[in-house]
C-alpha cells in the first residue's frame, strides 16, 4: 500500500504584509464562519471583486487567504453589508 505524502501548508503561519504589520491571514472557510456567510457567498464576492483576497500559489490549485479587517471594511464600503454578529 502506497502512502501519500502531504505537504505542510506554508501560508498557515503569520505572514508579514507589505505594511510591515504581522497578521494571520485566514482561509475561505474561516472567513465564512467569522462573517456568518455561506462559503458560496464568499466565492461570489471574490468573483465580483467585492472583497480583497491574496492568492497563494499558482494556477487553479492556488489557495486564497483573507485579511479579516480589510474584508470587513470592503464589505461595509462597497456593499453596505453588516458582517457577523
Amino acid at each position: 500500500m502506497r502512502m501519500k505524502t502531504i505537504k505542510p501548508r506554508v501560508a498557515e503561519a503569520p505572514i508579514t504584509l507589505v505594511s510591515g504589520s504581522s497578521q494571520k491571514l485566514i482561509t475561505k472557510a474561516e472567513l465564512a464562519v467569522a462573517l456568518g456567510f455561506n462559503p458560496r457567498t464568499i466565492n461570489n464576492f471574490m468573483r465580483q471583486r467585492k472583497i480583497p483576497f491574496i492568492k497563494v500559489g499558482t494556477g487553479q490549485q492556488a489557495d486564497v487567504r483573507f485579511d479579516l479587517p480589510e474584508v470587513i471594511a470592503a464589505l461595509k464600503a462597497r456593499c453596505g453589508v453588516q458582517a457577523g454578529n
